[in-house]
Formats: C-alpha cells, sequence, structure tokens
C-alpha cells in the first residue's frame, strides 16, 4: 500500500473513538497526524496546525455534532479547501452539514467499530472518484427513490465507496429500506467488510426473516454473516428465533443451532442456549451437540444436558435405556456407560435382566472397553447360556431358526426384529469367546440372510 500523509480533524469529545481509527491507519504505513490533547496556543499553534494541513495530502474530518460545532475543526476545514487537500468527510454520527462540506463524498462509519470505519476509509482513500467526477450528488434537494437509484447504479459501475456514501444518505431518510439494506449489504460483501455486511443483514433480518437476500448467495448464504456481527447474547438469541422460524429448508435446524452455540460461545455465554436445547428430540442431534460441547471444553455443559434429556432413564432397564448407552459411547464416555448399565442390571446381572439381550451385549462391549475383560468375558458366557438354556436340541444345529422364531416370542413386542438381535447376540458372543467354529456353522445354517 503506498506511503499516505493524512493530517485527522476531529472534536476532542470523541477521542476514545479516533484514538483506535487513526491506530489502524498507522498500522497499514500511513502517516497519521492527529491531535489528542485538545492544547491551542497562539500564533505558532496556528501555524503549525496550517502546515500539517498543507502537508498532508488527505484531509479526513470525523463528522459528528461537535465536531461540526467545533470553530476549530471549521478553521481546519477552510485550510485544507484553501490549499486544495483531497478532503474525505467521515460521518461518524449523524450531522446536519452545510455549505462545502456538501460538496465532498462522505464515507458513512455510523454505528462502526473503529477498525471496521478504517477499512472503509483505507479503501476509499486507495479507490479515488473516477475521473471528472469529484463525488457522487450530494445536494439536500435527493429524494429516496432517486438515492435508491444512484445506489444500485454506482454499485453497478464498481464505485462501491460512493455506492456506501448514496446508500448512507437514503437511510437517513428512511432507516428502515430494504431494498437500500440489500444494495448495502451486497456493497459490503463486495468490498470484504463481512462484520459490517453482518449488522446490515441483522437489520434486514429484524424487519423481515424471509427476505431472499438471507438465504441466496453466490458463494454462500449470507445470513452466515449475521452470527460474527452480533456481540451480545439477547441479539445472538433473537437471531436465531428469526432465523429458524423463516428457514425454508427444515434440514437446516440443526446447522442453525450449532451457529447459534458456537456464537454464543465466542462470548463466553454458552449456559444462555442451554434451555432451548432441553426440548431437542432427536437422539443424534443431541449426540452431535454434546460432542461439540466437548470440542468447545464445555463437558460440564454436555453433562447437564445428558442429565436433562435422559435423566429419568437412571433407574430404567430394556430399550428404553438404547439411545443413552449408545451416545455415552460414541462420546468415549465409557465408564460413565459401565456405572448406568450397572445399576439398571447389576453384576452378575439379575435373571429379570437376562432376556433383554441386545443391551446385555453393549454391557460387555463396555465392560471390555473400560479394562474389565474378566467381567465382559463372564458376562458373554452368561449370555451363552441364555441361548443353550432356551435353544436346547438346537445347540446340536438343528432347527435352528425355529429356535430363534421360539425365542423371540417369548419376548413380546419382539418379532422377526427380535429374531434378528438375537441372533446378531448369539453370533458375536460365540466369536467373542473363541468359539469361531460354532459361530461359521451358525452362520451358515441360519443362511446368511445377515
Amino acid at each position: 500500500m503506498a506511503q499516505m500523509r493524512i493530517f485527522v480533524s476531529h472534536s476532542h469529545q470523541d477521542n476514545d473513538w479516533c484514538r483506535p481509527f487513526v491506530e489502524a491507519l498507522k498500522a497499514v504505513g500511513y502517516d497519521v497526524w492527529y491531535d489528542e490533547t485538545g492544547l491551542t496556543g497562539g500564533d505558532e499553534w496556528l501555524d503549525s496546525i496550517q502546515r500539517e494541513v498543507e502537508n498532508r495530502e488527505v484531509f479526513l474530518l470525523i463528522l459528528t455534532p461537535e465536531a461540526w460545532d467545533s470553530k476549530w475543526v471549521q478553521r481546519e476545514f477552510k485550510s485544507a479547501i484553501r490549499t486544495d487537500r483531497r478532503i474525505l468527510p467521515v460521518k461518524l454520527r449523524e450531522t446536519q452539514g452545510s455549505g462545502f462540506v456538501l460538496d465532498y463524498q462522505w464515507i458513512a462509519v455510523v454505528g462502526a467499530k473503529p477498525h471496521d470505519a478504517a477499512r472503509l476509509v483505507i479503501h476509499a482513500i486507495e479507490t479515488p472518484p473516477a475521473p471528472g467526477r469529484n463525488a457522487a450528488p450530494q445536494a439536500t434537494t435527493e429524494t429516496l427513490n432517486d438515492l435508491k437509484i444512484l445506489c444500485r447504479s454506482l454499485a453497478t459501475e464498481g464505485r462501491y465507496t460512493e455506492s456506501l456514501s448514496a446508500c448512507e444518505r437514503a437511510l437517513s431518510l428512511d432507516q428502515n429500506n430494504i431494498e437500500v439494506l440489500r444494495i448495502k449489504a451486497w456493497v459490503l460483501d463486495k468490498v470484504g467488510e463481512h462484520r459490517l455486511e453482518g449488522q446490515t443483514l441483522h437489520q434486514i433480518l429484524l424487519l423481515d426473516p424471509s427476505d431472499e437476500r438471507l438465504w441466496s448467495g453466490q458463494h454462500n448464504y449470507p445470513y452466515k454473516r449475521i452470527w460474527d456481527a452480533l456481540d451480545n447474547e439477547h441479539d445472538l438469541l433473537q437471531a436465531y428465533s428469526l432465523l429458524r422460524s423463516a428457514c425454508p429448508y427444515p434440514s437446516w435446524t440443526n446447522s442453525l443451532l450449532w451457529e447459534l452455540l458456537s456464537g454464543l460461545h465466542r462470548i463466553n455465554r454458552l449456559d444462555a442456549a442451554m434451555d432451548l436445547l432441553v426440548p431437542l428430540e432427536d437422539d443424534s442431534t443431541r449426540t452431535g451437540i454434546c460432542k461439540g460441547l466437548d470440542r468447545m471444553g464445555r463437558f460440564d455443559l454436555s453433562e447437564r444436558l445428558l442429565d436433562g434429556w435422559y435423566g429419568h432413564l437412571r433407574y430404567s432397564t430394556g430399550a428404553a435405556g438404547m439411545p443413552l448407552c449408545q451416545m455415552l459411547l460414541e462420546m468415549h464416555r465409557r465408564d460413565r456407560t459401565a456405572r448406568f448399565l450397572e445399576v439398571w442390571y447389576g453384576y452378575p446381572p439379575r435373571l429379570s435382566a437376562l432376556d433383554d439381550l441386545p443391551m446385555l451385549d453393549i454391557y460387555a462391549q463396555t465392560l471390555e472397553a473400560v479394562g474389565r475383560f474378566d467381567d465382559g468375558r463372564n458376562l458373554r458366557n452368561s449370555i451363552l447360556r441364555i441361548f443353550e438354556n432356551r435353544f436346547g436340541e438346537a445347540l446340536r444345529w438343528r432347527f435352528v431358526k425355529r429356535a430363534f422364531v421360539n425365542y423371540s416370542s417369548h419376548v413380546p413386542p419382539w418379532s422377526s426384529a427380535t429374531e434378528h438381535a438375537a441372533y446378531k447376540v448369539y453370533l458375536a458372543t460365540l466369536e467373542a469367546v473363541g468359539r469361531d467354529d460354532d459361530a461359521r456353522q451358525l452362520r451358515l445354517i441360519y443362511g446368511g440372510s445377515y
């Protein structure tokens, strides 16, 4: 980026904003003169100001009501006009300017953070107005319709800074004009100002959550910019509620929820979303959320959700506990899975538990996963004894299919699905205890259906 000498004229009431703004300009290599003290002297001081204005190519006028009313700012501005400096008014707050200042292209940064505003100003400095045209029209007689046409035409010509300035003037007439907000968001995307684009899209979201600008884009879905533009819990939760209600794609619900969690994690307010997560019913979504929280290091919140979702199963048995066990295993919480299963079934398993074969199979796998290999092997032998006692003659490989069907009929509401489950558990158990020949023969006799 070319070396550029810049004079910043401002009201000292805006020092807190101007200080990081100037630092951002210096960070890219600009030589910036900026008086933060507000001290004024006699003729020598005035001569010094005059020299600085004359020796710098660009004169930035930070426009606020206080600055426009300051006699020192007015004097510096007149000096810049007299010495034919390149003048760029930067509108920090709504200001009723008059006179020559209306002849210049304004850069609107109302509500922008200093570093975001600096990027817009840098873009304007490095992209001078087209030859023969000093600035976009700034007449006080502009109508909203004129400005909308101007915004669009300047954007189409690639004159993005001027288009943004026209957008701001249009929005000063109607701050909720969606058509202008759409153009502004599009231009901000073109100049890479994605945070400001997200703030603009948030305005559109509040006005019309179903607006097409939010849900369609050349490279990505624009609504995603909103999350990074919001810095407080209320706005993030409100945005999630509006986006979810208007989302044209039902399958995106989980994605929206995850983006909300990421946004809340960024501002250290993840706890605020817990009430939204409790009503979730889909087990795969629950697993994804808990695994995501684990990746964020918020194990406390994933445990809290697990208790909220599955706490009522703490003393349950049977198929009702299957989702919890599968989720815990997928999240690598094997010790906790083993503890639940011991509460449900005891160890060794109570006789009443021996009909719940799929869960006993998970129980054996879990015991082995936590290093309790002897306990796991003993449990698998117990499972084999169930089959040996129930199948009788079938152990000598006669009438095996009928035996499975008869077995499943003892445990309603199982049917063919139970037959399948029993077959898989029996086969896995034979293999786990090393009875490979029996497992092979069982697979052949059963017909290879599974």
